[in-house]
């Protein structure tokens, strides 16, 4: 069982990931180049690939008590 100081390090790294996806979805808006959009775009779905298994981990066993903390 992991720990509360890994429990709010994993849910910050989580938050991060999902966070500089949405900025790099973001910068689409701005790209004009079909190559520059494949690549943001490709980057973005690699961080949330990556996010995913985590979010699904934490849906299945339920929030840890630090977790749940975070949210009150």
């Amino acid at each position: 069982m992991m720990c509360a100081a890994n429990d709010e390090h994993l849910a910050d790294d989580l938050v991060l990931g999902i966070w500089a996806a949405i900025v790099l979805l973001g910068a689409v808006r701005e790209c004009d180049d079909a190559a520059d959009l494949a690549g943001i775009v490709s980057k973005a779905e690699r961080i949330l690939s990556g996010v995913i298994p985590h979010l699904a981990r934490l849906a299945s066993v339920g929030l840890s008590t630090s977790e749940q903390a975070a949210f009150h």
